[in-house]
């Protein structure tokens, strides 16, 4: 038994886990590991452990490492804790190596499984004991449980065996890697382990000179020259658009020219600074130019910031005079220079001759502003090079051209802007500016998008990686989105209409990479879900290197950070000798022609074609919402106020995607502070994406040298924070609602009716998920500005008002919970129908098991799952849950397409046996590329199609987790106990069931407009209209009388604002039209992609119309076969001519009357 104590010990501050350069985060089934040979061997056996732990130390950077040793023919190890540094020298490892093996010999020998269980690590979840193993043996002696890396000795062969994680070229060059060490091991015992060769030839050729072979020549006129001549060319094109304020290029240029002739007459003229106070505007792009045409530096100033950081800025700069407006001017507090009012008369009596002062690459075109980690913002000079080269760029790789719509989306405060909207200016382009709200929201900036034909755009990370999930016309004019900001997440759905144009950056370094992420997603979408959306090669005139610390080329796959060289680097900071010492060094790399190397922060590694990969930072800066937040300064200022004696901040993500700062304040005992008050002194100091989300105050830990162990810092409490309001509990359901939601959003316990979203820690990405679930559970549909007007839980409800009460009283009859209870009035007619309503989705890297558990527990809970019916009319619950769904593997199945159709076939033509149940049929397909097919069938008397297209998928959605909470309190017993009996005139007509349904979509692109205006003047609501026209087309196409389906069984009544059935009388037996109305109205939904029939008796179209904004989308699906796709196609087109012909009466009468 080991001694527990001992290992302990000898396991301490050993990292569970080393960088290494896998292709995969998981490997296939089954499948075998990877074994190449070491070149250059055999090696002796005493110098394997010592190369290998070289090799582990030089792509991880980790001292610390725990490499086993197998003991012959026992299947035990050696745990060797092995210490290497980069300034070791060979002959010190190689004495390090033989001493850790005579510590681990003194503790003995344990399992690959012992060593887990010492180590803590989960062997089931893919962790292995050891970083890497060395084996005196053959590669099959190779224990896969105990590293991912072995290295065999034996036979003369020196063999290193990989998890199939690693690629067998990644295999190749890892054994490469070693062989080289190796050798070294063998030569000068005095050189150090950080200067022993790693790289080939070839490979230090491609990374130094092939990856970086980027020079180009650009014309040589700079923006301030382009604009002017487009001004010339085109004066009357739009430049600038706002709104309903649209200025022109001729205008644009004139005002540029006066405004700047008035600031020379101010004193302005070349390198000096001219603040520029503005929100995004016409006003804020012509004051940026008067600067250049002056060859004068454009300050970039936020007014949106509090102001004593704006004052801070100007003073900072040094700025010669201020540009803003009236409304804005109280911002600036007092500044020393003169402040010019945009909107008044004076400057436009100078005359609008162009100063005369060219621009060259090295002088500054903007200064803006980024956190700094003294507490103050630190200002970067971008220079006039970068933004020319930048415009060359962009051309070329998304296509900007004369007369395309672009966007300016970025805040006005952000260096981003050379990258935003000047691009588009400087090639003619017309630059669009929505509103605030607009831009805050993903479905209004998508519907603003798509209504301005915008062709070009640039949208920050966070908001981007929403406005992919939405669903988009395939006619949007849209052709680039270019993203930047911060790391990208997710991968975009290569169907998108438009193509996805990574960006990558900084204010300090314009544009370093870019790289089309629709095009890779699309060419490699097996290798997608193992990798991170990368930043790309270097563009033009750029280079870009991940160096290890020594600043060393490392491999491909291995960890490093990224350093910069050529046109894109700025002049460096303002003001900061110190910080420009540390960030922008000598050049000392081969064939770099750049003076200049820029140390950017941020850990990289190479993909295999030397693609680039963004993976973290290396300092304490972090990026929020697109925004670069040194967490220093927000702790300077957290440090300064009363009763704080000692704090931190981190970028916290407890919920995946969901990044928040988190503030942990250490109290003074004596005066503990009031974080009431220090919240807001941190609003008035701070921008309001650097005030953090939530504040823990307690005892902060230390390390052993006194420091904050920021490690172990713990998560923010769910309780509800210090406030200024005092605290309301909730008063009736509607507030008791809203108030769960609230907590759900903010990860609180405790929410009072009056407190304040924000002031609980909600920010923008809180709100957006507060909104969406306000709208699909509370029924109530905001804006964003609506919630920034009341973000209080008692405004918000009385607006959601008291929910809706079901017939009668409802009470929970636990005692007859399994008792036979009598048919609900929307089942009368359906228990004896042999329908299906079926549902299809599919999933990458759904985990089966999981799911399996989670549906089962659901089925548990949900009564309604459980039903059996009785030929007496009855119904009861059945105590236990069915067994788990059965799933079949089609993974290496060549015919997997055709053996997927007949599950469906299968699913939608077996009747239900509703005497035995269950009710439900639920299959799983395991299908290639690590698909999962979810199959459901259900019967129409136990689910409607509101249930299919919320409750289920929301369980998809909830990352395939098992719900929380108990059951539910009331049951469907207990709910259609309470119901009134059902009238005789519901049931079902009789009819046979086709099976095969065909589906047919059409997107009409702003129907829903034209089909409210016709509902307005025909006195009726368009959902009523659009049946009436579904009705009458199918009568016109098929030459048979129809008649208007009942409304959908169990569709319940506070459904009905979100799905509109349209109600008709009952039926004769005859063809009948099914139409429901998904309704989105201005806020957009994620509509998930389903296949769906709806095999009712006596239906023969079934129309799901969905409404998102103008746009209207007809889902039609028919029983019958192929056969009945010509009819379909029919159908459609005469409801298609509806629509688009407004002399067409919509509202005949005798079409409506049929059957009803």
């Amino acid at each position: 038994m080991p001694d527990t104590a001992a290992w302990e010990r000898h396991l301490q501050d050993v990292p569970r886990a080393v960088n290494l350069p896998a292709d995969r985060t998981a490997a296939a089934r089954d499948a075998a590991p990877v074994v190449r040979e070491v070149p250059g061997g055999p090696y002796p056996a005493a110098d394997l452990l010592a190369g290998v732990g070289a090799l582990l130390h030089r792509y991880g950077g980790e001292p610390r490492l725990l490499v086993g040793r197998s003991v012959a023919a026992t299947g035990r190890l050696l745990a060797v804790r092995l210490t290497v540094e980069g300034g070791q020298t060979v002959a010190g490892l190689r004495a390090a190596a033989a001493e850790a093996v005579r510590a681990a010999v003194d503790l003995g020998g344990v399992t690959p499984a012992e060593l887990a269980r010492l180590r803590g690590v989960d062997p089931a979840g893919g962790q292995r004991p050891c970083h890497a193993v060395v084996v005196d043996g053959p590669p099959e002696a190779a224990d896969p449980a105990a590293a991912e890396l072995t290295v065999t000795s034996a036979d003369g062969r020196t063999c290193l065996v990989a998890d199939p994680r690693f690629a067998p070229g990644t295999v190749a060059r890892i054994a490469a890697h070693l062989g080289r060490l190796l050798t070294a091991l063998a030569g000068d015992p005095d050189a150090r382990v950080a200067e022993l060769p790693l790289l080939g030839p070839d490979e230090r050729s491609a990374i130094l000179y092939e990856w970086n072979d980027t020079a180009r020549q650009f014309p040589p006129e700079q923006f301030p020259e382009l604009v002017a001549h487009v001004a010339r060319e085109a004066p009357d094109r739009p430049a600038v658009v706002a709104g309903d304020r649209t200025l022109g290029y001729g205008d644009l240029d004139a005002d540029a020219n006066r405004l700047a002739q008035h600031l020379a007459g101010l004193g302005v003229g070349r390198g000096d600074r001219v603040g520029v106070c503005l929100e995004r505007s016409p006003e804020s792009i012509l004051a940026q130019l008067a600067a250049f045409r002056l060859a004068a530096t454009a300050v970039l100033l936020d007014p949106e910031y509090p102001q004593e950081r704006l004052e801070f800025m100007v003073d900072d700069s040094r700025a010669a005079a201020v540009l803003t407006r009236a409304g804005l001017r109280a911002r600036l507090g007092a500044v020393a220079c003169p402040v010019v009012e945009v909107e008044g008369d004076e400057w436009r009596a100078a005359p609008a001759v162009d100063p005369g002062c060219p621009v060259a690459d090295e002088e500054v075109c903007h200064i803006a502003y980024t956190s700094g980690s003294t507490g103050k913002p630190k200002a970067v000079l971008l220079r006039h090079g970068p933004l020319r080269n930048t415009v060359h760029v962009l051309r070329e790789q998304c296509g900007l051209a004369p007369g395309q719509r672009g966007t300016w989306l970025c805040s006005p405060g952000f260096g981003l802007v050379q990258v935003d909207c000047f691009p588009i200016l400087a090639v003619g382009g017309t630059v669009h500016i929505p509103e605030p709200a607009v831009a805050a929201s993903p479905e209004q900036l998508r519907d603003w998008l798509v209504e301005q034909r915008i062709e070009q755009s640039l949208v920050l990370t966070a908001m981007a990686e929403r406005l992919w999930r939405l669903d988009w016309p395939a006619g949007t004019a849209l052709r680039w989105m270019r993203i930047a900001g911060e790391r990208v997440r997710s991968w975009p759905d290569p169907q998108l209409p438009f193509r996805v144009l990574n960006v990558y950056g900084s204010a300090e370094a314009t544009v370093v990479g870019t790289c089309d992420l629709s095009t890779l997603a699309a060419e490699a979408p097996d290798g997608r879900p193992d990798r991170m959306p990368p930043v790309g090669r270097p563009v033009a005139n750029v280079r870009a290197y991940v160096l290890d610390a020594n600043r060393q080329p490392v491999p491909p796959g291995v960890l490093g950070e990224l350093y910069v060289s050529g046109e894109s680097l700025s002049r460096g900071y303002l003001n900061r000798p110190e910080v420009n010492g540390a960030k922008f060094l000598p050049n000392e790399l081969p064939g770099d022609p750049y003076p200049v190397l820029y140390r950017s922060g941020d850990v990289a590694r190479y993909w295999p074609d030397g693609t680039v990969e963004i993976v973290g930072r290396t300092d304490n800066e972090v990026k929020i919402r697109g925004y670069r937040v040194h967490l220093g300064e927000i702790e300077s200022v957290l440090a300064e106020q009363p009763g704080v004696r000692q704090c931190a901040v981190l970028a916290r993500e407890d919920t995946p995607g969901e990044r928040r700062l988190v503030a942990y304040v250490e109290p003074d005992r004596a005066r503990p502070p009031e974080l009431t008050a220090v919240r807001a002194a941190l609003r008035r100091r701070l921008p309001s994406y650097m005030v953090p989300a939530a504040y823990v105050v307690d005892d902060l830990p230390t390390t052993a040298n006194g420091k904050i162990d920021r490690a172990v810092l713990p998560p923010p409490p769910r309780t509800r924070p210090e406030l200024d309001t005092p605290y309301r509990a909730p008063e009736n359901p509607a507030q008791e609602r809203v108030a769960r939601i609230w907590a759900e959003v903010l990860d609180l316990d405790d929410i009072g009716v009056d407190d304040d979203f924000f002031e609980l820690g909600g920010d923008s990405l809180r709100a957006m998920r507060l909104l969406a679930r306000l709208r699909d559970e509370a029924r109530l549909r905001l804006k964003m500005s609506e919630l920034f007007r009341a973000p209080t839980v008692a405004a918000l409800a009385e607006r959601a008002g008291t929910p809706r009460r079901a017939p009668g009283v409802v009470t929970h009859d636990a005692a007859g919970r399994h008792a036979p209870f009598g048919l609900g009035a929307a089942q009368a007619g359906l228990a004896g129908a042999p329908g299906v309503r079926y549902v299809e989705w599919q999933r990458d890297w759904l985990d089966v098991d999981r799911f399996v558990a989670a549906w089962q527990r659901l089925v548990t809970q949900q009564d309604a799952l459980r039903l059996v019916f009785a030929a007496d009319g009855t119904q009861r619950v059945v105590e236990r849950a069915p067994a788990p769904p059965p799933v079949r593997d089609l993974t290496d199945a060549v015919d997997a397409a055709d053996r997927l159709d007949q599950v469906r076939a299968e699913l939608l033509a077996t009747p239900f046996d509703l005497a035995e149940g269950p009710p439900y049929r639920l299959r799983l397909t395991l299908l290639p590329d690590d698909v999962v097919a979810v199959h459901l069938a259900v019967h129409p008397a136990v689910a409607d199609d509101r249930s299919l297209d919320e409750v289920l998928p929301r369980l998809l959605a909830a990352g395939y987790e098992e719900p929380d909470g108990p059951a539910p309190a009331l049951t469907v017993r207990d709910l259609l106990r309470a119901e009134p009996a059902p009238p005789a005139e519901s049931a079902a007509p009789a009819g046979p069931v086709a099976a095969d349904p065909v589906r047919l979509q059409r997107a009409v692109g702003d129907g829903w407009s034209a089909l409210a205006a016709a509902a307005r003047r025909a006195g009726t609501g368009p959902e009523e209209l659009l049946g009436a026209l579904a009705v009458d087309a199918y009568a016109e196409a098929t030459g048979a009388p129809a008649a208007l389906a009942p409304a959908p069984a169990g569709a319940p009544a506070a459904a009905r604002d979100v799905v509109g059935p349209l109600t008709g009388g009952p039926t004769d037996g005859g063809p009948a039209v099914a139409v429901r109305v998904l309704r989105a109205d201005d806020d957009g939904e994620d509509w998930l992609p389903v296949r769906r029939a709806n095999l009712l008796p006596g239906v023969a179209a079934d129309l799901t119309a969905r409404v998102t904004g103008p746009r209207l989308e007809l889902d039609w699906t028919c029983p019958g076969g192929e056969a009945a796709r010509a009819t379909l196609d029919r159908v459609d087109a005469a409801l298609r001519a509806r629509l688009a012909d407004p002399a067409v009466d919509p509202t005949a009468p005798a079409t409506v009357a049929v059957g009803g």
